[in-house]
């Protein structure tokens, strides 16, 4: 299996998105990445890793299909998912951290500063980067392509904001990567801030959405349009 790119490994035994998400592994815009590949840049021991993913995947009676069923959505259905389901989600959880973060900034109790300060910056990052993303998406990119899918009329302009909007996804997946490490897996814990601790909270729950958001966008909506429009 290490020799296996992640790509394969999903459409081999979809459940194990759910093992990538829980050891915060970046599944959602590697193509080409191979397994091995994608552990080490997390920082975790390779085989045992893959002796666990392959554990977790044989615990499953039925491995091979989404817990969503999303292979059964057609294009129109997969945008309008990822608009009700991901989108709102990530919008609250922005605003959420949006509130949290200047608060703990200003706490003067609040230990390693600088972390806060770390913490602040790639969120800043991130959110300005994810905000653009959505407003192109929602204003032009998904009504583009549901009504290319719906008329059979495709053109290149959809193909290049499809380069684009994946090309912004592995953006935003390595300020995330950075904020991972940054945090020690969101796994900091600070013993006199509650505020603190339910950020850390939600920036894991964030992140495990945005990998799932991403690898749908990327392999369900994007690969499928253009399989079907542009073979």
């Amino acid at each position: 299996m290490s020799n296996l790119k992640l790509k394969k490994i999903i459409e081999k035994h979809p459940i194990s998105i759910n093992f990538f998400r829980l050891n915060n592994i970046d599944y959602s815009s590697m193509k080409n990445t191979m397994l091995k590949d994608a552990i080490q840049k997390r920082g975790l021991p390779v085989n045992e890793t893959i002796q666990e993913l392959e554990t977790y995947i044989d615990s499953f009676e039925n491995p091979d299909r989404f817990p969503e069923g999303l292979e059964d959505f057609d294009i129109p259905e997969m945008i309008d998912h990822i608009l009700e389901v991901h989108h709102s989600f990530t919008n609250r959880v922005l605003k959420d951290l949006g509130t949290i973060i200047p608060e703990l900034q200003e706490d003067p109790e609040l230990e390693n500063t600088e972390l806060m300060k770390e913490i602040a910056d790639i969120f800043i990052d991130i959110k300005a980067e994810i905000q653009i993303h959505f407003a192109e998406e929602e204003v032009d990119i998904f009504p583009a392509i549901k009504l290319s899918a719906l008329t059979g009329v495709y053109s290149k302009r959809i193909l290049d904001a499809i380069r684009h909007s994946e090309e912004v996804h592995s953006i935003i997946g390595e300020y995330v990567s950075r904020l991972i490490v940054l945090t020690d897996d969101f796994n900091i814990v600070h013993k006199k801030s509650e505020l603190f601790n339910l950020m850390m909270s939600e920036f894991r729950e964030l992140v495990k959405d945005l990998f799932l958001h991403i690898y749908k966008e990327n392999t369900f909506l994007f690969e499928v349009y253009e399989e079907k429009y542009f073979a």
